[in-house]
């Protein structure tokens, strides 16, 4: 994993506030490239720190290990432009993504504020915490370009302080992936649902 200085990646305004994100239940997919990501900025008042995991497509693992990436406010933050290359990740691999919320989560109340890419089980307020959209077009250190963004929502939905859910908290690009890959269970209900359409067609013929 290398890290590059943040001084010239940083574009003018790149931290300022942006409208309200729409949150989805995605996984970033690898495409046989170097995948990098950038921490854009954060309007968060609260301390966190984003972590990344790479697995195989559907392997996300909470209790697996986790590698720290970036880190908004207080002593040691990432400043925004800063980007950072996690590897290179087969179109057979996922990226997935963990923000852990330190001001809030301390004590037995840790993992209350760890809040997950993907779907909303995954979350302990059973809330999507992550929001995508198109990147900025940048140059990725690692080649490529940033065409996708996600940003994080860094409070819950259940505990107060409670979220307001605008998912402008903690916001990244990255580069080299692809979105909206279904689990591997939705696609054994994709195959049920293709197979039961075949079988429907074949009566049809058969009664014809």
């Amino acid at each position: 994993m290398h890290r590059l200085a943040a001084a010239s990646l940083f574009v003018a305004g790149s931290a300022a506030s942006v409208s309200a994100q729409v949150p989805t239940a995605v996984d970033f997919l690898g495409n046989n490239s170097i995948v990098t990501v950038r921490f854009v900025g954060s309007e968060a008042a609260d301390r966190s720190t984003l972590a990344y995991q790479i697995g195989a497509i559907g392997s996300f693992n909470a209790a697996g290990t986790w590698t720290d990436l970036f880190t908004n406010n207080g002593v040691g933050a990432s400043a925004p432009g800063t980007q950072m290359q996690i590897g290179n990740v087969s179109s057979g691999q996922n990226v997935f993504f963990r923000l852990t919320n330190t001001t809030q989560g301390v004590g037995p109340t840790f993992t209350n504020f760890r809040f997950y890419s993907g779907l909303a089980s995954r979350n302990p307020d059973n809330a999507l915490h992550m929001a995508v959209s198109a990147g900025s077009g940048l140059a990725a250190s690692g080649g490529g370009t940033f065409t996708t963004a996600f940003s994080f929502e860094d409070r819950s939905g259940t505990i107060v302080p409670i979220s307001d859910f605008d998912y402008n908290d903690l916001r990244f690009e990255i580069s080299n992936v692809s979105t909206v890959v279904p689990e591997p269970g939705t696609y054994i209900l994709m195959a049920s649902g293709l197979a039961g359409l075949g079988m429907m067609a074949r009566r049809r013929r058969n009664n014809a």
